[in-house]
């Protein structure tokens, strides 16, 4: 096993722990324990929703896909390594739970991950004062959150320095590497596009049939952008403060509704990985291509300049 191979780098790792949580006290534990949840899926799932049906589809589709091939990544290492938490090798360092294996931490990876992606893509929206405490974010949530892990009882040292250092690769590669695959993609035709969007996913079952969430909403995610620009895309910036709050509403609400009506068979059948992948890549069409035509059919947001301009001419 990993851990037994470097178990002396995880003993350290418990004596840390230790040391961090002697100066626990109730109150601190149920503040850290709230904090951390800043570096989880759920306050990432909803950034990414807003910045993509509220602020910039472009960049907002950009920064989810490279968020959940981070993600992706890290439960496939994850299970590979198979190293226990720190509380269930030590019960006396334990404040709370948590699911899957321990090294990475996937919570200082998306965060490493996400905050420099939001900053360089999102930058020149604000103003000298605002740009300034972005920068501060940018630097401080990585390690603000991964200080959390440890003390929690759920991550060793070591498993926040690889979620940094694995957060960072994928921000590099969304900042340096998937503007010139993006350009690449989009002259090609549309078969090959969604060829492309099943590369990735497919990969990624390749290494491991039953993590199925992630490769699903990548395909989902993937194949609707590509059917939104073919539809004459939509412009996420225009519209009122409710009209993006409704947009918030409705498209969280359909995505919650398939979660609902979507029933799974039990983990037993031999149908549930595909039905599983099936389930998240129509939740990923959702978000991508269903929840923006519901947008511009109600009314709350428009299509992307070009495509307006182009109708309106058609309509002369």
């Amino acid at each position: 096993m990993f851990y037994e191979t470097y178990k002396g780098i995880y003993s350290w790792g418990l004596e840390v722990i230790k040391a961090m949580q002697s100066i626990a006290t109730p109150g601190l534990n149920a503040f850290v324990a709230a904090f951390t949840n800043i570096g989880g899926v759920y306050f990432y799932l909803l950034a990414m929703c807003i910045l993509y049906w509220c602020f910039d589809e472009k960049r907002g589709f950009k920064i989810t896909y490279i968020m959940l091939l981070s993600t992706g990544v890290n439960l496939i290492v994850k299970d590979i390594l198979k190293v226990l938490r720190p509380y269930q090798i030590d019960p006396s360092v334990k404040v709370v739970e948590e699911t899957e294996y321990s090294t990475p931490s996937g919570h200082a990876q998306s965060t490493a991950c996400f905050w420099p992606l939001f900053m360089f893509g999102y930058s020149k929206e604000f103003g000298k004062k605002w740009k300034t405490w972005a920068w501060i974010l940018t630097f401080f949530m990585p390690v603000l959150i991964g200080v959390t892990r440890p003390f929690l009882g759920v991550h060793y040292p070591t498993d926040v320095f690889l979620g940094w250092a694995l957060g960072a690769l994928f921000a590099l590669i969304g900042l340096f590497v998937a503007p010139k695959a993006g350009e690449f993609v989009k002259k090609l035709p549309q078969s090959p596009k969604i060829l492309v969007c099943a590369i990735l996913p497919f990969l990624m079952l390749l290494m491991n049939k039953t993590i199925t969430t992630i490769p699903g909403m990548l395909f989902g995610i993937g194949v609707g952008y590509v059917y939104l620009g073919n539809l004459g895309g939509f412009c996420a910036k225009q519209g009122s403060w409710w009209q993006k709050l409704l947009r918030l509403v409705i498209g969280a609400g359909g995505a919650g509704l398939l979660m609902v009506l979507f029933k799974m068979p039990v983990k037993t059948s031999e149908y549930y990985n595909l039905l599983h992948f099936a389930k998240y890549a129509l939740i990923g069409v959702w978000c991508a291509l269903g929840a923006p035509l519901v947008f511009i059919l109600l009314k709350i947001a428009q299509k992307a300049p070009a495509a307006a301009a182009e109708n309106t001419e058609k309509e002369e």
